[in-house]
């Protein structure tokens, strides 16, 4: 699966990037910063044509508002892919997805978190649930972390997770 990393964590409360794409909406990631982000390594290429973020279980003053998703290949040098500003999340535990136009296909991608959802102004800790990329039906042979479109779904579910129509679940 996908490997994640983060600016920061909660580790003493358990509260870890790697949460986001544990398929359990009741985990969470919380970084204490005011600014932060979340790097996904897909451990291979893919090409995004959209993804979602879960709201986490509590603090809706923590959840991601203005964000900007970036792909790369070699880590350091970033794209930008899609941007945000002013999302809202009324509801706990609610997922929001995005389609983006599909570009070039990258490893890594990575979230910008240049705001949350604070009150009155006031900077808080970012945290939300789940993120999930999704990546259209192109890639290798079952077993190898990747899907394509002659893949079975329930025989790579490891690798693949549930189809969303003609897209897959990269982290």
């Amino acid at each position: 699966g996908a490997a994640v990393v983060a600016q920061g964590e909660n580790s003493g409360s358990g509260e870890v990037a790697s949460n986001l794409v544990d398929d359990d909406p009741q985990t969470k990631w919380l970084d204490f910063a005011t600014q932060t982000w979340v790097q996904v390594d897909a451990g291979t290429t893919y090409t995004l044509t959209g993804y979602s973020l879960t709201s986490a279980n509590d603090a809706p003053e923590r959840d991601p508002r203005n964000w900007t998703l970036s792909g790369s290949n070699d880590g350091s040098q970033w794209s930008t892919l899609d941007s945000r500003t002013g999302v809202d999340f009324p509801n706990r535990f609610q997922t929001r997805t995005y389609s983006i136009a599909p570009s070039t296909a990258y490893r890594y991608y990575r979230f910008d978190i240049t705001n949350d959802a604070g009150t009155r102004g006031q900077w808080a800790p970012t945290q939300f649930a789940e993120l999930e990329l999704l990546a259209g039906s192109s890639g290798a042979t079952c077993g190898d972390g990747t899907c394509n479109a002659s893949e079975d779904s329930n025989s790579c579910s490891a690798d693949c997770g549930p189809p969303r129509s003609e897209e897959r679940r990269v982290g």
